[in-house]
């Protein structure tokens, strides 16, 4: 918003590389610091100062995916102990719905924000075509 609004092309520049080539990669940093990925976890932390509770369904929903015992046995499984055998439990799969059904709201959000992204991609073409002609 606001390199755009400033009509800085150099800095929606670095932006967008640092976004779309960021990396963690140290020798790749050392001929282009500029690179330095940021954690994902501080944009969810910035998700969540807009959108309450962002972070904690995020917490959750990396726990239901994480292939750990919390992610694959407590949260879908029960076990026999009498015999060992392990069950899938649709109970136990469907007992954190909300927190699903929370992220798939997150969809519309993105959904907005990409169709937000496109409308400034076009505005930013048109600066560099109106500031840098060809």
């Amino acid at each position: 918003g606001k390199l755009l609004e400033g009509e800085d092309l150099k800095g929606l520049n670095e932006l967008t590389m640092n976004r779309i080539f960021s990396t963690r990669d140290e020798g790749w940093l050392q001929g282009s610091p500029e690179l330095k990925s940021v954690n994902v976890m501080t944009h969810i932390e910035k998700l969540d100062k807009l959108l309450p509770g962002a972070l904690g369904h995020y917490n959750r929903l990396s726990e239901r995916c994480h292939p750990n015992s919390l992610g694959h046995h407590q949260m879908f499984a029960s076990t026999d102990y009498s015999n060992g055998n392990v069950t899938y439990d649709s109970a136990k799969a469907m007992r954190d719905v909300t927190a699903i059904i929370a992220g798939l709201t997150l969809l519309g959000v993105a959904e907005h924000c990409l169709g937000e992204l496109s409308v400034l991609s076009e505005r930013v073409s048109e600066l560099h075509h109106r500031v840098s002609p060809s």
